[in-house]
């Protein structure tokens, strides 16, 4: 198992560094202390996941995550001091699949690396190549989805929202279960999250978002996928 971590300050790749040989020992570690060299090493190397500070010296750690999504779906978990709420939420629409505040303890780091890990290996065993239902067309690999053949762009939360409920096609989802699938427990809270998205992701994929033909909303139960004809 390889691990990236892009990070500048010494202390704190030390203090993972440890974190990792106490819990994950098979597990090794490379680092780069700017972002594009991080960039760099992700497309080089292909980790099993990746650890990214927002501070770095070069670029902002969102910009890196931005251009990692671009051409790769490893699992990043973000390691920072910014721990605002609206931080969290912009790095987890990014694509980022877990979010630490610093200070963090080593058991907290281990824990949340390897649930991100087999979370990422569940998803990877159990999904096909391509999904097709009715007119809509999704590629897990490269992430591509389409409905009747219009290329459609969803931002990577949008993305993992449609892939649950595609997935589960017929089969009601609550709210629940797509917070803690999507955006993680700490969202639980955040009534308004999975609302507000489910929006945005019924407009792009042209199912009207007040009378809803695609995904349905089951009231008091959650939301089902409906495949479109």
């Amino acid at each position: 198992m390889k691990i990236l971590v892009i990070e500048d300050d010494p202390d704190i790749l030390e203090v993972i560094s440890l974190s990792v040989r106490m819990g994950l020992p098979q597990a090794e570690i490379v680092s780069a202390s700017l972002g594009r060299r991080g960039i760099e090493m992700l497309r080089e190397l292909v980790p099993d996941i990746a650890l990214l500070d927002l501070l770095l010296p070069d670029i902002n750690g969102f910009e890196v995550l931005s251009e990692i999504r671009s051409f790769s779906n490893v699992p990043v978990i973000i390691i920072t001091v910014k721990g605002d709420e609206m931080d969290r939420v912009r790095g987890l629409e990014l694509g980022a699949d877990d979010y630490i505040v610093k200070p963090f303890s080593h058991m907290e780091l281990v824990a949340r690396l390897r649930t991100v890990l087999r979370r990422a290996k569940a998803a990877e065993t159990m999904l096909p190549a391509t999904l097709e239902r009715g007119g809509l067309w999704i590629n897990f690999r490269s992430q591509e989805v389409k409905v009747h053949g219009r290329e459609v762009n969803l931002t990577p939360t949008q993305y993992k929202l449609l892939c649950e409920l595609a997935t589960n096609s017929g089969r009601t989802l609550s709210q629940k279960a797509l917070v803690e699938r999507v955006w993680g427990e700490e969202f639980l809270n955040d009534a308004n999250v999975v609302k507000v998205h489910m929006h945005r992701l019924r407009r792009k994929i042209g199912d009207n978002p007040k009378n809803p033909h695609t995904i349905i909303t089951v009231p008091g139960k959650g939301y089902k996928f409906r495949a479109p004809e």
